[in-house]
């Protein structure tokens, strides 16, 4: 019979925690290093499947606290699903990077007064 190719086993929980310690290093490293033009680029790493991928870029926007990521964290705050990623998010808007408030009533940020 004809050889079958190898089956592909799924990553193993050590193997993906090894992946996300690189990619949680690389955008905390892009935070604290980043400008205007890495927050950008930064901004795309908003659309990963991955919540502690949102999680780390909410965290290293932060750092480097642009005005137009504001915009983006904003946005992804109302939509985010996961809670620790929507945490590091509203901790980021209310923090000194952006200084915002968060109004109970409605769940939605505000500019301090």
């Amino acid at each position: 019979g004809a050889a079958h190719p190898p089956k592909k086993e799924p990553p193993t929980p050590i193997a993906t925690g090894y992946i996300f310690g690189f990619i949680g290093t690389y955008l905390s490293a892009l935070g604290e290093i980043g400008d205007a033009e890495t927050a950008k680029k930064l901004e795309s790493f908003m659309d990963s499947q991955d919540p502690l991928v949102r999680r780390e870029t909410a965290l290293a926007l932060g750092k480097i606290a642009a005005p137009e990521s504001k915009k983006c964290l904003l946005e992804r705050h109302k939509f985010e699903t996961d809670l620790l990623a929507k945490r590091a998010m509203a901790d980021v808007l209310a923090g000194p990077s952006f200084g915002m408030k968060l109004d109970p009533k409605s769940g939605q940020f505000k500019e301090k007064e």
